[in-house]
């Protein structure tokens, strides 16, 4: 991917934050390799709505070139808003995320900063776009079981999973390709979950409950905790062999790299992010929620992980307070490394993005072979060529 194609200014236009999905396979390639990802403004006054709604989810050649937005007619109304979240297994649909928020309400929240996701508030679901018909399917409306349905993912016997929120509460759930046949695994005495995801043989998941990570039977059933003796937990993540799983746990705004094994054994911290808070400030504007999490990930061949520092950690020289506008995060969502990995553009300063392997050494990938300044942090795999 070269330095001039999917810059901020270059590719957006003014002030605007990018996140990007790359289609990764292992089967056969086809140039260029197509990215998803999401556009909208950082800089309206008005708060958190005013920018989010603004939202539209796209695709692109890795190379800037054919840009097209996806799911456009989701976008309906005036606070109406898509965002690219994922690639089918086969590459032919993107999984495209419809939102919603009543206006009065993103004024309550603003003014109580807080969020109020009630029924005929706010709404959200998982979509499924064809990337060659334009087709939109949504999956999550179908025998709906809440007003609020995000991160879907799909199960390789072709059965997806998602998280709704039922009576205030998180859960996740499992359905069948059409969308039928929805069923909570959230298991005995289920609190408020997130970060749901399934092993790479989706015979387990994973996810955490009141910032406790959970692993489970893909039905529910078998569930324990995975002990770490700290208060928080968040974003687990199947390792592609399925062997471990990675979180971040330790405090809220001051937790690190850890790591179990695939039945929540074997407790190893990976790293220490010298005080790194742990989320993005996405916006440019003053955001009740202080942005979104920006959590440790796996590479897509399972032998390495991506977190990110404070930028005099990782030898930027930085101030290393917090992220500045603009700022680089690093590849994630690479689901079990089959489907997708995603990442945020650096901009010339902002946290070191760095890589630790199984030998706990360490890197800043900022920087190319020479010691150079790079605009661009990801290892891009082709698209799977069609037939």
């Amino acid at each position: 991917m070269g330095h001039d194609g999917l810059t901020r200014r270059g590719l957006l236009g003014g002030s605007a934050a990018l996140t990007v999905f790359l289609l990764l396979s292992g089967a056969a390639f086809a140039f260029p390799p197509m990215l998803g990802y999401t556009e909208l403004r950082t800089d309206l006054p008005g708060g958190r709505h005013a920018n989010v709604r603004t939202m539209r989810a796209f695709t692109v050649n890795a190379n800037g070139m054919g840009r097209r937005e996806v799911g456009g007619e989701l976008a309906d109304g005036p606070d109406v808003w898509t965002q690219f979240a994922g690639w089918s297994p086969d590459g032919t649909r993107a999984v495209v995320c419809r939102g919603w928020q009543d206006p009065e309400n993103a004024r309550w929240e603003e003014e109580h900063k807080t969020f109020r996701m009630e029924p005929g508030k706010w709404s959200l679901d998982c979509c499924l776009v064809d990337l060659e018909t334009g087709a939109v399917f949504n999956a999550t409306a179908v025998d709906r079981v809440s007003h609020y349905n995000g991160g879907l993912f799909f199960l390789p016997d072709g059965r997806m999973g998602f998280t709704a929120l039922v009576d205030g509460v998180s859960k996740p759930f499992v359905m069948d390709a059409d969308g039928r046949n929805k069923r909570d695994v959230s298991g005995e005495g289920g609190g408020f979950a997130y970060g749901y995801s399934a092993s790479p043989d989706g015979k387990r998941i994973s996810y955490h409950e009141d910032y406790q990570i959970h692993i489970a039977n893909a039905d529910g059933t078998d569930k324990r905790r995975a002990e770490t003796g700290n208060p928080f937990n968040f974003g687990p993540r199947w390792s592609p062999d399925g062997e471990w799983i990675l979180f971040s746990s330790g405090e809220h705004g001051k937790s690190n790299p850890h790591v179990v094994r695939g039945d929540g054994t074997g407790l190893r911290k990976l790293a220490d992010l010298n005080g790194y808070q742990g989320w993005i400030l996405f916006l440019d504007v003053p955001d009740f929620h202080e942005g979104s999490s920006d959590t440790p990930v796996w590479s897509a061949d399972g032998r390495s992980v991506w977190y990110t520092v404070p930028d005099h950690a990782g030898g930027g020289g930085g101030t290393g307070d917090h992220p500045p506008r603009g700022h680089a995060a690093l590849p994630s969502d690479a689901l079990a490394g089959r489907a997708v990995a995603g990442l945020r553009l650096p901009a010339e300063r902002g946290p070191a993005v760095v890589c630790a392997g199984p030998d706990h050494r360490k890197r800043d990938a900022r920087h190319g072979p020479g010691g150079g300044p790079r605009r661009d942090v990801a290892a891009v795999a082709p698209r799977k060529r069609a037939g």
